[in-house]
């Protein structure tokens, strides 16, 4: 109950930090509006438990959060801290020793951070002090020859299936996180959807997913892969989801790639955070606010943070709440 209490106070540092980031964002809507937004991890599940049972998973984030919350410093400051930058190593390897995927997030920082580090001339001391950090996990698998990499892994060859169930469920995931972007933008992102090539798109996806899909385990999958085996005891439902988020990211995203160049390596990071055969929900439920309502600048999720209002909050707290309430409804079904 002790290391309960502890822990509880502790993961409060989460919704803090990610109140700091917000600080550090001038351009975000109103400024008394936009300080409710941490009120939305009160009402996540996973944040809830995750106050409640001691795991590295939740320590993890703390660190994570920190890690951009240092990057973002160092990026909107006109002198160029480098020790901002050094803090932001620091949060992301401790945040990687407890979680060990997060360290995927340090390609991220470095595509970034290249130009702006050759600028102060720091490119060096960042990639020694990366590599000193990293050190002890590169001895730790290649030395004593202990590969937790494998373990996190394994349970199936690699396969067109086990991809295609790795990157169907988690462009289901982002895309559920998407639905308040999408609402309040409806018109545009219509027009583009009954495009030609992207209808096409749609299909062939469809069709794809009906071929190799085949995701069998009874747990994780994400809300709409829930929802389809339990209305209708099949994959057309979220096969169907999963093709309406693929078109959605590829007009938001892709289709102006120079210009959406960092959002997409971060969305890429995303779609790789769970490389195991399991695909959570739980796994991108936190970390969506900070990347969806901070780091992403292309204009369809910049214009909704910049124009940020209270029906768009009270929006936001309505679906958080509707999905905490299938939560608790599913443990009675």
């Amino acid at each position: 109950l002790i290391f309960r209490l502890i822990n509880l106070h502790i993961y409060l540092l989460l919704p803090y930090i990610f109140y700091l980031i917000l600080k550090t964002k001038d351009n975000i809507g109103n400024n008394k509006i936009k300080f409710l937004l941490p009120g939305l991890f009160f009402i996540s599940p996973y944040f809830r438990s995750g106050s409640l049972w001691i795991g590295s998973e939740n320590i993890s984030l703390i660190f994570l959060f920190a890690s951009f919350y240092c990057y973002l410093l160092f990026l909107y400051r006109k002198n160029k801290n480098f020790y901002l930058i050094t803090l932001n190593i620091i949060c992301l390897s401790i945040a990687s020793y407890l979680r060990p995927i997060y360290c995927i997030f340090s390609i991220y920082f470095f595509l970034i951070l290249f130009k702006e580090l050759l600028n102060i001339n720091k490119l060096f001391q960042y990639i020694l002090i990366n590599l000193i950090l990293a050190f002890p996990a590169f001895y730790y698998v290649f030395i004593l020859g202990i590969d937790f990499i494998s373990l996190h892994i394994a349970g199936q060859q690699f396969s067109i299936s086990r991809f295609t169930n790795q990157f169907s469920i988690t462009i289901s995931i982002l895309f559920y996180y998407s639905v308040p972007f999408l609402i309040f933008n409806y018109n545009a992102i219509i027009k583009n959807i009954l495009k030609i090539e992207n209808f096409l798109l749609f299909i062939l996806y469809f069709l794809f997913l009906i071929i190799f899909f085949n995701y069998s385990i009874n747990y994780g999958g994400g809300i709409f892969y829930r929802i389809s085996q339990f209305l209708f005891s099949n994959n057309y439902l979220f096969i169907f989801f999963s093709g309406i988020g693929l078109v959605y990211f590829k007009i938001t995203l892709f289709d102006k790639f120079k210009n959406n160049f960092n959002d997409i390596i971060l969305f890429l990071t995303l779609i790789f955070l769970e490389i195991d055969t399991i695909i959570f929900h739980e796994s991108y439920d936190i970390l969506i606010y900070l990347i969806f309502y901070i780091m992403f600048t292309n204009k369809h999720f910049f214009e909704f943070t910049n124009n940020l209002n209270s029906k768009k909050i009270t929006f936001l707290y309505m679906f958080s709440l509707l999905y905490y309430s299938l939560t608790i409804i599913k443990n009675f079904i």
